[in-house]
């Protein structure tokens, strides 16, 4: 267990606070060790890099006056116990790099929350490449989910699915909400800030999908449960949506312009197919 460490960590992020009390947990760290970054005490606050804390959570030492940020921090704390796991993680090093920072820079899009810690802002940095990186590997990854979920439906019915098409449609939502919101939101971090929140919302409905089609790979399902199922996940994330634009201050109409693109793309396809 670590001792005479405190880890800084945004009190306003879920998520932050979620793996902070994991540590505590399972005995990684002590129970004096998390610290709210809104928070932290004054006394060691000048060892510490409070702008690069708000993107990379920051652990200071309290003996040494060292400070380990981000990765390394993480790595520090959930491989002290076992050099294996240590040897794992410096082997994975530039991987998890990219990973950790993709996460840290969206994680106020990938859990949001109302702003309602007082004390020091912890709001990341917007950085423009990791929120591009994002939206697109989310709109891949809906792509390819949506393609192996459809499968089924459309061979049900006589009809041919395709990569291209599905990918297209997830391509074009972006383009479509990002139309949408420009005319309501003239800058451009505000937009990118929405089509974070809904490529979230898309990455949560490719999730729900997901057990499905390992289902699937030992059961073949009624075309009318896979219907079914899928209009269920629809309405969950339209919810989703909803909630997330009233939670951030998005216009109503946004919601209303997701489900006008959905319902087109549901109409184009039986356009083509039938």
């Amino acid at each position: 267990m670590l001792v005479s460490n405190k880890l800084l960590v945004d009190n306003d992020c879920p998520m932050c606070k979620a793996y902070g009390a994991c540590f505590t947990r399972f005995n990684l760290v002590d129970n004096n060790t998390i610290s709210p970054y809104q928070k932290t005490n004054e006394a060691f606050v000048n060892d510490i890099d409070l702008d690069r804390a708000k993107n990379e959570i920051a652990l200071h030492d309290t003996q040494t006056h060292q400070t380990l940020y981000g990765l390394d921090a993480l790595i520090k704390i959930t491989t002290h116990k076992s050099q294996l796991f240590k040897a794992i993680a410096e082997f994975m090093y530039p991987f998890l790099f990219r990973l950790y920072k993709l996460i840290s820079f969206n994680r106020k899009v990938i859990y949001p929350s109302a702003n309602t810690a007082v004390g020091r802002d912890c709001t990341p940095d917007f950085n423009l490449k990791y929120r591009l990186v994002y939206i697109i590997l989310v709109a891949l990854f809906t792509g390819v989910v949506l393609h192996e979920y459809s499968v089924s439906i459309y061979s049900f019915f006589g009809w041919e699915s395709s990569w291209f098409l599905e990918i297209v449609v997830c391509v074009g939502q972006i383009i479509w909400q990002y139309v949408a919101v420009k005319a309501f939101r003239k800058k451009n971090n505000e937009a990118l800030e929405y089509l974070g929140n809904m490529s979230t919302v898309s990455l949560i409905g490719g999730l729900l999908l997901s057990p499905v089609l390992i289902i699937q790979s030992f059961v073949v399902l009624p075309v009318l449960v896979l219907v079914g199922y899928f209009f269920v996940v629809v309405s969950l994330m339209l919810l989703e949506h909803i909630r997330r634009c009233k939670l951030k201050k998005f216009p109503t109409l946004l919601s209303a312009s997701w489900v006008l693109y959905r319902m087109g793309v549901l109409v184009f396809i039986l356009t083509i197919f039938i």
